[in-house]
């Protein structure tokens, strides 16, 4: 994220479900913005990260729901096509995640870029649908070792179905990166991007249904040269 964020050299970086801030602080963008309904940033850790970027200093935090800072702050703070980035990995359902998309679609640049995580799960355990992560350790279904991206994984066909005009690809690491821009970053003909499936369908698919259909689902990508050159351009 941090080597992406200096690529893209991006000036305005927003990130829902921040929890502890490692992946938020580490960012070296000057206009940073952090949604999360509980912080639980250590001071200590934070401390750490100002003296390395004193930028830092400057990031702003709004301790609230996703849908209550959009509904609330997000029109006083962003003007239409101002993020550059934006990395989406708060509540991890379907239906919250495909809201936070949307939500943020309004204010990402036209070059800029979506990073949603959670998208490949790789075990039934850890794409186990839920509330929350509380109530699947409650379940504790089997396989389940404390890492959980729910289903998540629906957001990318669900976007392909209503969103055609996006880009969406998905690089296969740390639970599945799904990449959404609003310009084309790789060649279609680099994955099958073919839609036979409606809204329905996607509610219904389970996890054995995405282990069949990963690669034509999520437009898998893991070409090491057209990752470099799609963030390239």
């Amino acid at each position: 994220m941090p080597f992406l964020a200096k690529q893209l050299k991006v000036k305005h970086y927003l990130e829902i479900g921040v929890k502890g801030g490692k992946t938020f602080l580490p960012i070296r963008v000057r206009n940073k913005y952090a949604v999360d309904p509980v912080f639980r940033i250590k001071n200590s850790y934070k401390r750490k990260q100002i003296f390395k970027y004193p930028f830092n200093l400057f990031a702003q935090y709004y301790e609230c729901t996703s849908d209550e800072f959009f509904a609330k702050q997000a029109d006083n703070i962003f003007s239409k096509k101002f993020l550059d980035m934006a990395f989406i990995d708060g509540l991890h359902t379907f239906k919250q995640s495909y809201q936070d998309i949307i939500n943020t679609l309004p204010y990402l640049k036209t070059s800029g870029i979506m990073i949603v995580h959670d998208c490949s799960p790789h075990s039934s355990a850890a794409a186990y649908p839920a509330s929350s992560i509380a109530e699947v350790k409650q379940i504790n279904p089997p396989g389940f070792d404390g890492l959980w991206s729910g289903d998540v994984w629906k957001v990318v066909p669900k976007l392909k179905l209503n969103y055609p005009e996006l880009s969406i690809f998905v690089i296969d690491q740390d639970s599945g990166l799904a990449i959404i821009s609003k310009k084309p970053l790789i060649s279609k003909n680099k994955y099958n991007d073919s839609v036979n499936y409606s809204d329905e369908d996607i509610d219904n698919w389970d996890y054995s249904y995405l282990e069949n259909n990963r690669h034509v689902l999520l437009n898998i990508i893991n070409d090491e040269q057209e990752l470099i050159k799609a963030f390239s351009n």
